[in-house]
Order: structure tokens, then C-alpha cells, then sequence
């Protein structure tokens, strides 16, 4: 089983929750034209996040985070809400 395998049954929108039950991950229902892609997105992920993924330096900065020890990393644009402004 691979790391995605477990999501492949998931066909409704889910909230991905730490432990103090806070969202920390939405995903929406799957759409179909995206899992004809998923192989690609996959492999487009790992060239990009691969080298921080892989960084012992990495792990240990992120190892005892509230929401689980994994490396945060938010893609996307930039959202307005945020209370501190960018430079």
C-alpha cells in the first residue's frame, strides 16, 4: 500500500483533523479529470517538495509540532487574511 492508496476510496469531501481537532488539510470530492492526473501530480510533489522532504535538518525542525511532525508547507496563493503582511 502506498501512501495515496489510502485516500482512493475517500468520494466526499474530508476534513483532516490535528489533535486538538483542528483542520489542518480540506479536500474536496475528488474530481475526475484530477485522478486521471494523479500519477503526474504525485511525481510533479515529490520533484518539488522531494529534497525538504528527504533533509534530516528538516525533520527534526518540524518533530515536535502540535499538529504532527511532518513538514508544513502551504502551496497556493498568498491569502489576505493573514495577519502578518508580506514585505
Amino acid at each position: 500500500m502506498t501512501r495515496t492508496d489510502c485516500f482512493r476510496n475517500l468520494k466526499h469531501p474530508t476534513w483532516f483533523l490535528d489533535f486538538e481537532n483542528r483542520v489542518f488539510l480540506f479536500r474536496s470530492a475528488p474530481a475526475q479529470w484530477l485522478e486521471a492526473r494523479a500519477a503526474d501530480l504525485h511525481t510533479a510533489n515529490t520533484r518539488l517538495l522531494g529534497s525538504a522532504l528527504s533533509c534530516p535538518r528538516e525533520a527534526k525542525k518540524f518533530s515536535g509540532q502540535t499538529r504532527g511532525p511532518h513538514f508544513a508547507c502551504v502551496m497556493g496563493h498568498y491569502r489576505q487574511y493573514s495577519k502578518v503582511s508580506l514585505p
